[in-house]
């Protein structure tokens, strides 16, 4: 098969056919860890690489914060609230 058909045939077909959809829930939101040691870090959402630790009582919302991991660099959504009890 030439690649010039096979471009014509992804064009046909949905693209969502050949891609994961997201999982339920998922909202581009940084996921809030405790770790062994009662300390809370922000993980990116897509890779999961750990960023920075959130201080008892920080309130942060709607914070746009760029991945720092070279294969990924996508910006997510930080909010901490109801997170620090």
């Amino acid at each position: 098969m030439s690649i010039s058909k096979v471009i014509e045939s992804i064009e046909r077909e949905s693209f969502s056919q050949f891609m994961n959809p997201p999982e339920d829930g998922f909202d581009g939101q940084a996921d809030i860890r405790t770790n062994a040691q009662g300390q809370k870090w922000v993980y990116c959402p897509w890779c999961h690489k750990k960023h920075f630790p959130v201080n008892k009582g920080a309130k942060i919302q709607d914070f746009q914060y760029q991945c720092r991991n070279s294969k990924c660099k996508r910006i997510f959504i930080v909010n901490t609230e109801g997170q620090n009890e």
